[in-house]
Formats: C-alpha cells, structure tokens, sequence
C-alpha cells in the first residue's frame, strides 16, 4: 500500500457511521464508472436525494455539533466530486479502503484468474451492492420519526441491505493492524505464525490488480488459523491501545478521534465474525485495496 496522501476528511465512523456507510457502499457503485458514467449517476441518484432530503433531515436539524444540515450536504456534495476525480484518475492521494469477500475455493481460482475476470466481478459487486443500498433506502417511510429514529432506521436498512460475503473494513486497516499487534510499520507480507499481521498485510499474491497491488487472498487453513487468532485476541490489551494521540504520533493512517473508540472495536469483532463464518464453511477470503 506505501506511503500516500489522505485528502478526504477523518472521522468517517462518526454521523457517522451513517453516511460513512453512504461513501462505503453507495458511492463506490457510483464513482467505479467513467466520467460520463458518474454525470448520469449523479443525476439519476442523487438529484432526488437531494430533492427529498427533508424526508430524513428537517430544516434546521444538525448533523453534528454545530454543523448545519444544508452546509453537510454541500460538504458531502463535494467530497462525493472529490472522490469521483480521484477515483476516476486512480492517483495515490485517493483514500485506500480494503475489502474482504469470502466463496468457495474454486470460485475464488476462477475469481482472481486474470485481470479482466476480476474487474467485471468488482463492478459487479460494487454495482449489486449499489442496488441493495438504494433498494433499501426507498422502502423506509420517515414521516413523523424523530431525527434519532430517522438515523436509526437508515442505518438498519443500509446493514441489512449489505452482502453478507463482502466485508469493507473502508479506511480502518492501519488502525485495526495497530490495535490487533501494537505494531505500526506497515509490512506487505505473510508472515508464518502471525495471523494477525497477515489479516491486513498479509495472503498469497494472485495475477489480479486492484487498485492498490495484486489481490491476495487466503486459503482455508489460513482462514480458520485467523479466525482463532482474531477469536483469541485480548480484548482488553486491544482496548489499551486506543489512543488517538499515540495513534497519530506513530503517524497511522487515518487516526481516529477519541469518541470512536466503541465503533472501531466493532470493526475487529465484525471482522472476527466475518472470518469465522468463512472458516465455518471452509472458504477461501479474498482480500483487495482499492
């Protein structure tokens, strides 16, 4: 993954966890086009969003501590072109998310065979999950809810309405890899007998290219070999070594702030869960940055 710059906001767990689910798995459905692609998208996606934005947010509601709703939606507005641009042009200053997506061993073979079979699987799953999101979006009646229960319903429909064999860990990978090892180097390497680097870091290279290097991908012995290590961790020593103040002084990519401590440690449960359903099935994973 290498060194890089992160031109897109922090804090992407916060409001959080909602709209960062929005640029997690809407968006990408969106911005894995062309240019032209994305001018049709946004017409057709978002000019009703907008258009029926107080359906979820009333006048005058805040997003966040002083933050007012019509200036957020312009800020998200613009992170969304931000995004496209960078996306689009695949430069190193664009976020790096990784992802997991758990199927069968032959499946993964037939998967990650050459370049041109994964990048219709890729836009096939950012597309099918594009679908899935704004599907569930459209079916949620907010009238006469609370700006609580608004949030609380969409973000319900935005996880139900996730494939349960993709995992998106968005910009979090440094973070957990720190938290799980208390090591902050980053090191594109499997390494043998460490499960928990090699959760982020590590796999057997294949001939496909993501966005950020080769996909990579475990066989299901190493499956179950991380899902036991990840089941094992310490919660406790992982805990201790919130500290967004450390966090950025180790230089981590995309630190956290101090309120969300509860949701990144959500991810590492999400994480072990995730893993222990594929070794429960006896699947491969696969894992890419992008």
């Amino acid at each position: 993954m290498g060194k890089f710059v992160d031109v897109t906001p922090g804090g992407a767990r916060g409001l959080a966890s909602v709209f960062a689910a929005l640029r997690r798995d809407w968006l990408p459905g969106v911005l894995s086009v062309t240019p032209t692609g994305f001018r049709n998208g946004l017409r057709q996606n978002w000019k009703t969003r907008l258009q029926g934005r107080s359906a979820i947010f009333k006048p005058g509601e805040n997003f966040g501590p002083g933050v007012d709703y019509d200036m957020k939606i312009m800020k998200l507005i613009f992170r969304l072109c931000l995004f496209t641009l960078l996306m689009t042009a695949r430069q190193s200053t664009a976020s790096i998310l990784v992802d997991y997506f758990r199927c069968p061993p032959a499946e993964r073979e037939r998967l990650t065979k050459d370049g041109a079979t994964w990048d219709k699987f890729e836009l096939d799953l950012v597309t099918s999950q594009s679908k899935a999101m704004r599907d569930a979006l459209d079916k949620l009646k907010l009238d006469g809810l609370s700006k609580e229960e608004r949030l609380a319903k969409i973000g319900a429909a935005i996880k139900q309405s996730r494939n349960p064999a993709h995992f998106n860990m968005e910009k979090d990978w440094q973070i957990i890899a720190y938290l799980l090892t208390g090591d902050a180097k980053i090191k594109e390497e499997n390494v043998p007998n460490a499960p928990l680097h090699n959760v982020i870091f590590g796999g057997i290279k294949t001939a496909a290219i993501s966005g950020y290097g080769p996909v990579r991908y475990f066989d299901a012995k190493s499956v179950g070999e991380i899902a036991a290590a990840l089941a094992s961790a310490d919660r406790k020593a992982i805990a201790a070594r919130y500290d967004p103040d450390t966090m950025k002084k180790l230089d981590i990519y995309a630190p956290p702030e101090a309120n969300e401590k509860k949701a990144i440690l959500q991810v590492i449960d999400d994480l072990t869960a995730f893993f222990q359903k594929a070794a429960a099935a006896k699947e491969d994973v696969i894992t890419f940055a992008w």
